[in-house]
């Protein structure tokens, strides 16, 4: 994943029980002090043939290179994950969101399930995909 690298994926619940579409920024550097990029990935799932469960490649941009605001909204999105699983009650779920942030080397991992609607995800996803 490179230098720094995180990963942030975020699935939808538009299958219900079986999820959704996958989305997923991976954050990396390419050189020790160099600057913070982006890839992004949508993958998305037929609700009509969910037995195959074959996820398409819907957009992919790559190497996006970050602006100090969108390097906020990383650490905002990973904010808004751990405070969404800490502030919550614990109740069986068998659909809904499903979120989750690694970094590379995994010292830090949160997963959520099932999740809060992620919208600093959103926000960053957003900002990314205009460039």
């Amino acid at each position: 994943m490179g230098l720094a690298g995180r990963l942030l994926v975020y699935q939808n619940h538009k299958c219900g029980e079986w999820g959704g579409d996958i989305e997923t920024i991976k954050i990396y550097r390419t050189t020790l002090k160099g600057d913070i990029y982006a890839d992004y990935l949508l993958e998305t799932l037929d609700c009509k043939d969910i037995d195959s469960r074959i996820r398409k490649i819907e957009n992919r941009k790559k190497k996006i290179k970050l602006s100090e605001s969108d390097k906020a909204r990383v650490i905002e999105s990973l904010s808004q994950l751990a405070k969404g699983i800490l502030s919550r009650e614990v109740y069986p779920a068998h659909s809904g969101y499903f979120s989750k942030a690694i970094l590379s080397d995994s010292s830090i991992v949160i997963e959520d399930f099932p999740s809060i609607k992620w919208t600093q995800f959103e926000q960053l996803r957003a900002a990314i995909l205009k460039k």
